[in-house]
C-alpha cells in the first residue's frame, strides 16, 4: 500500500513539474513572441476599379512605336473600351531598434481574368494560363513596390536606402481621400526610383523643417554580357551609370490658427546625358508581299533633364472641411544626338536612313515647360466624412512629363499640351470599406514621332474621357 502511494505521488509530482517545465517555456516563447510582434506591423488594401474609357482623334496623325510599326489615325475615328482590374498592397514596417526601421510594399495589380495578353492567337498567348498564375511552376514573381531603411545616424539625421517611396506622391492622395502616399511630389517622380537618401530635421516656429539630399542612379545594362557596356552606333562605350541628384526642403505644420494642416514642399532634379538607345536593332512588321517587314533604328540620343517642384497643401481651411492643393513643374529637357530609320521590303530593297531627331522634337535643342496641377475638395462630416473633389491639370507643348505608375487611363497627368479634369466623390461604408465615384477627361495636343517624346513634334487633337467606380478595404 505505502509502495502503491509512493507511485502514486511520485507520477504527481513528475505531471506537475512537468506542466510546470511546460507552462514555463511557453511562458518564455509568449514573451518572445511578444517583442517580436511589438516591432513588426502590417497593414494593406484591396482595391476593384472598373474603367469605360473613350478616346476620340479630332485629327489625322500618324506615329511609330519602339517596335518599329505605325499607328495610323483618322480624323473622327472613336475607341471604347473597358477594364476590371485588381490592385492589392500589403505594408510591412519594422522598428527592430531605435535607430532602425524598415519600411516595405508588396503589391499587384491585374487586369481580371485575362485569357489573351496579346491580341493573337490563343495558342501563342498561352490562353488560360493565367488562371493557374501562383499555383503552377510558370510563376512565382512577387512586385516589391518598396522597401527602404531609415537609420538614425543622430538625432536629427537620417539616412535612407533602399526602393525609396516615390510613387504616389502628393496631390494624388487628395483624389482618394487619404492621407500622402509617397514622400515625393508627383510632377517631380512620376515613378518607382531606387536610391540613397539624407534628410535633416529640425523643428522651426512651431513646425517641422526637412531638408533632403537624393542620390538615385540610372543604370543602363547589358542583359546578355553582364561584364561588359553597350556601345553606340559608332561604337563607342556607353556610360553604365548616369547620376541622378534631388535636392528637397519640406516645411508642415499643423493646427494654424486659419488652416488644420500646412504642407509645403520645393524639390529640384537633375540629371544629363541619359542614353536612350544604346545600339541599333531591327524589328519585324507586317511580314506581307508588299509591306515593309523591318526597320533598323540607327544613332545615339541622349536626355538631359531638369525640373523645379512646387507643392503646397492647405487640409481643413478656417476649420472646415475644405482642402485646396496646388503643384508646380518648371522643366527643362535637352536633348543631343540623332536617331536614323531604315527599312526594308520583303525584295530587299530599303527606304531611309531617314533623320528621326532627338528628345522632344526633331533638332537638339532646349525645351521648356510648366506644368500646374489644382485641387479642391470638400469632406462632409454628415455623411461619414465623404470627400468630393475637382482636379485640374494643365500642362506646356514642351513641358517633359511622364506618370509611369498610375492607376488613370487616361492620361490625368501627361496631357502635353492640353489640359485636364477630375470629379470624384469617396463614400465610406464604415472604417474599413469606401467606395468611389469618379468622371476624368484629358486633352492631349502634342505628341512626338516615335514613342511620343523623340522625333518630330506633330499637332493632335485627342480627347480621353473615363467613367469609373471603385470598391476599396482596408485592413
Amino acid at each position: 500500500m505505502l509502495k502503491k502511494s509512493l507511485l502514486v505521488g511520485a507520477v504527481v509530482a513528475a505531471t506537475a513539474l512537468s506542466a510546470n517545465a511546460q507552462s514555463l517555456e511557453e511562458r518564455v516563447e509568449a514573451l518572445e513572441f511578444a517583442g517580436y510582434e511589438n516591432w513588426w506591423k502590417f497593414s494593406g488594401n484591396l482595391e476593384y476599379r472598373f474603367d469605360a474609357v473613350e478616346t476620340e482623334y479630332k485629327k489625322a496623325y500618324s506615329t511609330l512605336t519602339f517596335d518599329g510599326s505605325t499607328n495610323s489615325y483618322a480624323k473622327g475615328d472613336k475607341n471604347s473600351v473597358k477594364h476590371h482590374r485588381i490592385f492589392s498592397e500589403l505594408d510591412i514596417e519594422a522598428k527592430p531598434t531605435d535607430k532602425l526601421t524598415f519600411y516595405g510594399r508588396l503589391s499587384a495589380s491585374k487586369a481580371m481574368n485575362t485569357l489573351n495578353k496579346g491580341g493573337g492567337t490563343y495558342v501563342q498567348d498561352s490562353a488560360f494560363n493565367e488562371l493557374g498564375e501562383g499555383m503552377n511552376g510558370g510563376n512565382s514573381s512577387v512586385f516589391l513596390e518598396r522597401a527602404f531603411v531609415n537609420y538614425s545616424l543622430m538625432k536629427n539625421l537620417v539616412l535612407s536606402v533602399g526602393r525609396l517611396p516615390t510613387v504616389e506622391g502628393t496631390p494624388a492622395h487628395f483624389s482618394e481621400a487619404r492621407s500622402p502616399m509617397g514622400g515625393y511630389p508627383l510632377l517631380a517622380f512620376g515613378g518607382i526610383f531606387d536610391g540613397i537618401a539624407l534628410t535633416y530635421g529640425h523643428k522651426l516656429g512651431g513646425g517641422d523643417l526637412t531638408l533632403r539630399g537624393i542620390y538615385t542612379p540610372f543604370n543602363t545594362r547589358n542583359i546578355d554580357f553582364g561584364n561588359e557596356k553597350f556601345e553606340d552606333a559608332n561604337g563607342m562605350e556607353v556610360d553604365e551609370n548616369v547620376d541622378v541628384y534631388s535636392l528637397m526642403l519640406e516645411f508642415q505644420k499643423t493646427n494654424f490658427s486659419w488652416v488644420k494642416n500646412f504642407h509645403f514642399t520645393y524639390q529640384y532634379l537633375k540629371f544629363g546625358r541619359f542614353n536612350a538607345l544604346a545600339k541599333a536593332h531591327v524589328v519585324t512588321v507586317n511580314p506581307s508581299s508588299n509591306a515593309v517587314v523591318s526597320s533598323k533604328f540607327d544613332g545615339n540620343i541622349e536626355l538631359g533633364l531638369e525640373r523645379h517642384v512646387l507643392n503646397l497643401d492647405l487640409v481643413g481651411i478656417a476649420k472646415t472641411g475644405l482642402n485646396f492643393g496646388v503643384s508646380f513643374l518648371k522643366g527643362k529637357a535637352e536633348g543631343s544626338g540623332n536617331l536614323t530609320q531604315t527599312s526594308y521590303n520583303n525584295d530587299g530593297a530599303t527606304a531611309g536612313p531617314t533623320s528621326i531627331g532627338t528628345w522632344l522634337g526633331s533638332s537638339a535643342k532646349e525645351h521648356d515647360g510648366d506644368a500646374w496641377i489644382f485641387n479642391l475638395s470638400y469632406n462632409i462630416m454628415k455623411l461619414r466624412n465623404a470627400t468630393v473633389g475637382v482636379e485640374y491639370v494643365t500642362i506646356d507643348d514642351d513641358a517633359f512629363v511622364y506618370d509611369s505608375a498610375s492607376k488613370n487611363l487616361v492620361g490625368q497627368y501627361t496631357s502635353r499640351g492640353g489640359d485636364a479634369k477630375h470629379f470624384y466623390w469617396v463614400q465610406p461604408i464604415d472604417n474599413n470599406f469606401k467606395v468611389k465615384f469618379g468622371y476624368q477627361e484629358a486633352n492631349r495636343k502634342k505628341t512626338n514621332y516615335l514613342g511620343g517624346f523623340i522625333g518630330s513634334t506633330s499637332d493632335i487633337d485627342n480627347v480621353t474621357k473615363s467613367y469609373y467606380s471603385s470598391l476599396q478595404f482596408t485592413f
